[in-house]
């Protein structure tokens, strides 16, 4: 009986900060799910920007992300992956609330900023995260399946996000986010542990390289790395912001087809149904036949979506 009992208890130990990182990732992507179908529509309908302006909302998230992750990098690092899974949510938090007090559209884009910010804070964190803790067998579908759990709260949140806008006022979608984030925060404070093996070490007493492991920029940027990092920017300059169930997509449906926010909704959960099971496939294919086999297909399949 005692050993039937320490079974789940081993395997829930084993996979303390995967567990502990699905319910914020669905909350929050939950949370910027309700926001997806109004965004456009606030743009458009509050501040009467042109198409070229209503842009930037998509633009003011994604420079927060990069304006974050040299820092963030550094961060998680220094002070550990615990405290900046607690800071993002918080920080997303803030954000959303913001936006309700945003009178001039320059500040409407600068609380998006935030929020761009404080995604990329969590992103980072959270995958590095999983490297410290997970198994090399195992990371891919561990990675991909919290991906997949927070791609299931953006396909969801829309719906509800839509109807909210039409029903309470475009900006209410924002209160649902802040709150959530709010909630995210809280399986991070309670059952995460700190896994930076430099902050461990410096707890520990001991100066971080002491077992010769070499962390300089020189060995970190190896030659596939490289390959990888310039596949990556590619692939980003060719899509720009249509990634997931939101983007361009949205603001050419409010602009050209004058769409509401309930049927922004509608529309984001019928281009993000196939995410969360193709993302979850993708976890299993990396872990059984390599990452490669992931990236290249889904690289084609990209070019050939966006050319359609």
């Amino acid at each position: 009986m005692e050993r039937a009992s320490s079974t789940p208890q081993s395997f829930f130990a084993r996979n303390a900060v995967l567990f502990s990182l699905l319910l914020p990732a669905l909350l929050l992507g939950m949370g910027r799910g309700f926001t997806i179908p109004v965004v456009p529509i606030i743009a458009k309908d509050e501040f009467g920007a042109t198409v070229a302006a209503a842009s930037l909302m998509i633009v003011a998230p994604m420079l927060g992300s990069v304006l974050a992750t040299l820092p963030t990098g550094y961060l998680i690092d220094r002070i550990g992956r615990r405290k900046m899974l607690i800071a993002a949510p918080l920080l997303t938090a803030a954000s959303a609330f913001l936006v309700l007090r945003a009178a001039t559209y320059p500040e409407l884009l600068v609380y998006m900023t935030v929020g761009g910010i404080a995604q990329q804070m969590w992103q980072m964190s959270r995958l590095a995260a999983i490297a410290d803790t997970g198994r090399q067998n195992q990371r891919g579908r561990q990675i991909t399946g919290m991906s997949g759990v927070q791609r299931f709260g953006t396909l969801i949140g829309p719906l509800a996000g839509g109807i909210v806008g039409e029903v309470f006022g475009l900006r209410a979608p924002f209160i649902a986010y802040g709150v959530l984030a709010l909630v995210a925060a809280v399986p991070s404070y309670l059952l995460i542990k700190e896994s930076a093996p430099t902050v461990l070490a410096r707890r520990a007493g001991r100066t971080v390289g002491e077992d010769g492991t070499d962390t300089s920029w020189k060995a970190l940027l190896t030659f596939p790395v490289l390959v990888l990092f310039t596949a990556q920017f590619a692939v980003n300059v060719g899509r720009g912001g249509a990634a997931g169930n939101g983007g361009p997509y949205f603001i050419f449906a409010a602009y050209a087809f004058e769409t509401g926010p309930a049927a922004l909704g509608a529309l984001s959960f019928a281009t993000g149904l196939i995410g969360v099971p193709a993302t979850i496939a993708a976890g299993h294919v990396m872990d059984r036949f390599g990452r490669k086999w992931a990236i290249v297909p889904a690289s084609t399949l990209l070019a050939a979506g966006l050319g359609f």
